[in-house]
């Protein structure tokens, strides 16, 4: 008969071929997960297809944008008659642009006290796929006007000496040219107003630019405007 002590001592003994059974079942374990991983059972095919390229010609925007400016007049009753088709308080605007009318730059009196002139800029893409979004600045325009947009937002400033280059509008939609589209092709309307409520008048230009020196430009095959567009 076994006595106590002995069955103590004999539980602790571990069979060497035990262990090594253990050891090597795990290292065949580890070895299949790692193949059952790391192995395809498919077999790769090569097929011809198009890569990534850039395009350096891709376009989001129209940078082709054209503008006229015609002068208003707000009709009143004593003007009425000579305005066929308005009603009083209503803009009339001159057939010819201003552009077209002065073949060079000509001066636009802001009569004082109050006195208003008011034109109409039509901003035109050329482009028939992307649209545009530009801004409209005038070139040295002079202090103490106040100009107002009438549309297509609405704006109420006065100008100040320091920021001669003042805009009148800013990032403003132009769509795409279609010559089918009854509201007109391509165009945006921007109808503006300057006032004056100085006691002297305020002579402005939005024609080319003729005169030279102060880094004017009097050259006839690229003129440059007194009104302005940049493209955002």
């Amino acid at each position: 008969m076994n006595t106590a002590p002995e069955k103590k001592n004999k539980n602790k003994v571990r069979s060497p071929f035990g262990i090594l059974l253990i050891m090597s079942l795990a290292v065949i374990i580890l070895v299949l997960n790692i193949l059952s991983f790391s192995y395809s059972w498919f077999t790769p095919t090569a097929e011809t297809k198009n890569g990534l390229a850039f395009d350096d010609s891709f376009n989001l925007r129209s940078e082709n944008c054209t503008f006229k400016t015609y002068k208003g007049v707000v009709v009143t009753a004593d003007n009425r008659a000579e305005h066929s088709g308005y009603y009083i308080d209503q803009i009339d605007y001159e057939d010819t642009a201003l552009e077209d009318k002065y073949e060079n730059e000509q001066w636009i009196t802001i009569p004082a006290n109050g006195g208003r002139v008011y034109f109409r800029t039509e901003i035109q893409n050329q482009d028939t796929k992307y649209p545009s979004v530009v801004s409209l600045y005038h070139h040295n325009m002079p202090a103490n006007l106040s100009i107002a947009v009438t549309y297509p937002s609405n704006t109420f400033y006065t100008t100040d000496a320091a920021y001669p280059d003042c805009f009148i509008l800013r990032n403003a939609y132009v769509k795409v040219k279609d010559d089918n589209d009854a509201d007109g092709p391509g165009i945006l309307p921007v109808e503006w107003f300057l006032e004056n409520t100085t006691s002297n008048d305020i002579k402005i230009r939005v024609t080319k630019q003729t005169v030279t020196g102060n880094g004017y430009s009097a050259s006839n095959e690229n003129p440059i405007y007194w009104l302005y567009l940049m493209y955002n």
